[in-house]
């Protein structure tokens, strides 16, 4: 029997046929195939839209940047030699005399980034606390991708962005649990991730918020942050500390209640 009942890579094979006569004085053994690898994904829980909670950004953030080109209108401007003829504003033009163009704001693309604190000594729970902020992670990763959005993990050296859910799921599956450096993880998923949204730090009850701060700080400043805590003892709810969003989960179960309880909405 094969053990899937936790999050991990098992090692399958090779499969092979054993031959041989009925006094077993001889055998022979072939093997059919190589040695491979199962991949048990971690646990999941069914969300909602990311579009309709807490995290919605469904048509981009704005941003201060000025474009000629984009979703959000700011204002219109004179005409000046170079700008594309399509965005001249012909009612304003002839109301002025002089030739205006529309001027935009640029907009974020939707782009989910979530990092998991795999050192099992800032869950209070170890290990299992563990595995409950990876098994969030997945959750809210694989949501991101139905979703059509772009979505970075990283999770302990193993990383995935923009690919497909099993891919994903597949990264969550293969990392370990146990310390490592949670900056240079969070700083991965900024590089990965340079037009991220949405950064998401999961972590354990015993993490210094400084220390939570301080990581997503090398997200860009308009970058939504949020810090999901796996926090036994604490009600399950939402809060702010600062710039940062702070959600607080017992079980996976959880996880949908904190994201659509509209509580920040």
């Amino acid at each position: 029997m094969v053990p899937t009942a936790h999050r991990g890579v098992v090692p399958v094979g090779p499969a092979t046929t054993v031959h041989g006569d009925p006094l077993g004085l001889v055998r022979r053994t072939m093997a059919w195939t190589e040695r491979t690898e199962l991949v048990v994904h971690p646990r999941t829980v069914g969300l909602e839209s990311l579009g309709a909670g807490l995290l919605r950004d469904l048509e981009g953030q704005v941003t201060p940047d000025l474009s000629m080109s984009d979703l959000a209108f700011h204002a219109l401007r004179e005409y000046q030699p170079g700008d594309d003829r399509r965005y001249v504003h012909w009612r304003s033009s002839a109301k002025h005399g002089r030739l205006l163009v529309r001027q935009f704001l640029d907009t974020r693309r939707s782009h989910l980034a979530v990092v998991v604190d795999t050192d099992p000594e800032v869950y209070a729970g170890g290990g299992d606390d563990v595995e409950l902020g990876i098994s969030c992670a997945a959750s809210l990763a694989l949501r991101s991708i139905l979703d059509e959005q772009d979505t970075t993990v990283v999770c302990h050296g193993q990383s995935a962005s923009r690919t497909t859910g099993p891919l994903t799921l597949d990264a969550l599956a293969r990392a370990d649990v146990r310390r490592g450096d949670l900056h240079a993880a969070v700083g991965r998923a900024a590089s990965l991730a340079p037009d991220a949204s949405v950064a998401v730090l999961v972590t354990g009850v015993d993490r210094p918020f400084i220390q939570v701060q301080r990581t997503l700080d090398q997200f860009e400043p308009e970058v939504v942050r949020v810090a999901l805590v796996v926090d036994p003892d604490v009600p399950v709810g939402v809060r702010r500390l600062g710039s940062i969003v702070i959600l607080h989960v017992r079980e996976l179960a959880d996880l949908r209640r904190v994201l659509f309880s509209g509580a920040l909405a």
